[in-house]
């Protein structure tokens, strides 16, 4: 969409039928759930001892805090995108600790 000011042109982008709300209100449940506290902040901030070995194995990473700020700033273009980034913090943690049975049964 764009819209005039002034002048100049400027571009905006509207997300329609994205139910920013609703989805900022389950990230922000997974969030404040303490089962959830290792999924807060980036990997590499939490534990900096394993971000090496977590970077080397994880090429995506995402966490419940990365994806709080991102449906803050309209980031997500479908509800799609959304579910693949939320999806995303799962499937990294299943990745990197492949074997710990205690991630297999929370997770």
């Amino acid at each position: 969409m764009m819209s005039m000011q002034g002048s100049k042109a400027t571009s905006t982008v509207v997300s329609k039928n994205i139910p920013y709300d609703a989805m900022i209100q389950l990230v922000t449940i997974l969030y404040c759930r303490s089962i959830f506290h290792d999924f807060r902040v980036p990997v590499e901030i939490l534990y900096p001892s394993l971000a090496s070995s977590y970077l080397s194995i994880i090429k995506s990473p995402m966490d419940h805090g990365t994806l709080l700020v991102k449906l803050m700033n309209n980031e997500f273009k479908s509800i799609d995108e959304f579910r693949r980034c939320l999806q995303l913090v799962h499937n990294n943690a299943m990745l990197f600790n492949q074997g710990n049975i205690y991630i297999y049964i929370y997770l």
